[in-house]
């Protein structure tokens, strides 16, 4: 975690030394993702929500820009994700299941556009099984079900 937040301070001063550098902002938002699966990961709720709130801001700019681009709907997809179990996992069940749709909704539309693409495959199962472990604990039994169901599917057809 330590390491992360010094890749993100030093990102940062980039940023601020040379805005106009793609790559500066590009390490920024990269250091900053990290930082917040590290802050998850340790339970430091609300600093990975502000972190991918961060990240949130700078895709939806990309993504409003080149809405096509499969890259900007991947991005899409990974945020709305993160945000979604960190959310989940502050107790805001119902915001946390929406942006879990949300990413559910990108990697499908990426997935079914490229049925090929094992990882777009393997991250739809995935994202429905987690989908379904927030479900139930909810104790929505028959939507978790049916998302399990669907990842199970996705999953025998790649596996």
């Amino acid at each position: 975690l330590e390491e992360s937040r010094k890749a993100l301070t030093l990102a940062e001063k980039l940023q601020t030394v040379a805005p106009e550098r793609k790559e500066n902002r590009t390490m920024q938002t990269l250091s900053r993702t990290i930082t917040a699966v590290n802050l998850a990961e340790t339970g430091d709720y609300e600093n990975a929500l502000d972190n991918s709130l961060q990240v949130f801001r700078v895709f939806s700019k990309d993504y409003e820009n080149e809405p096509n681009n499969p890259l900007r709907r991947y991005e899409m997809f990974a945020v709305n994700f993160r945000l979604g179990k960190t959310l989940a996992r502050m107790g805001k069940t119902g915001e946390g299941l929406q942006k879990l749709n949300e990413a559910r909704r990108f990697i499908g539309n990426l997935a079914e556009e490229s049925p090929q693409d094992k990882g777009y495959q393997r991250n739809l199962s995935y994202t429905l099984y987690t989908t379904a472990e927030i479900l139930l604990d909810a104790q929505n039994y028959p939507e978790a079900l049916s998302n399990l169901q669907k990842a199970l599917e996705i999953s025998e057809k790649i596996y």
